[in-house]
């Protein structure tokens, strides 16, 4: 009787080994890269119509559900505010906070490269423009010292 039990233990190891050799490829396998996943420069208009730059990077956290984070003018690189988004219709609609708690949305048109983007916030009367523009492979804090020019500390400009 064990020595059919060690025969049948055998052919169970020899079959699962089998199957997790084959299977191992599609398991490991690094999932395709999100077209729009990356970091992007950021204009936009603020509700005084001032203009505003910085950067922002997207992140792809599940199937389809994306991750952002947006690092603005006098930043160092560290986020101003997140969000959390998915994408329906060819837009990417996309719940935000602020650093200071103010929450908003934002939707954003998917071009090539390019999102254009309408958001609000309480206070903000009408939607407000907002375009991103992808960078090659830049992070987040990269990005933005390419794009915001250092505020001088200690006087008026």
């Amino acid at each position: 009787m064990s020595e059919r039990r060690n025969v049948i233990n055998a052919c169970l190891g020899f079959v699962l080994m089998a199957v997790c050799s084959f299977a191992a490829p599609f398991l490991y396998a690094q999932p395709k890269a999100d077209p729009l996943a990356g970091v992007y420069r950021v204009e936009g208009r603020n509700p005084d119509a001032s203009s505003y730059t910085g950067a922002a990077e997207i992140r792809l956290v599940g199937k389809a559900i994306y991750n952002l984070a947006w690092a603005l003018d006098g930043s160092s690189g560290a986020p101003q505010a997140l969000g959390v988004g998915f994408i329906h219709n060819k837009t990417l609609i996309i719940y935000y906070t602020s650093t200071e708690g103010t929450p908003g949305l934002s939707g954003c048109t998917i071009k090539k490269n390019q999102l254009d983007c309408r958001w609000i916030s309480p206070g903000v009367d009408v939607p407000l423009v907002e375009n991103l523009t992808k960078t090659d492979g830049q992070s987040l804090a990269d990005a933005v010292k390419d794009v915001v020019k250092p505020k001088p500390v200690g006087r008026e400009v």
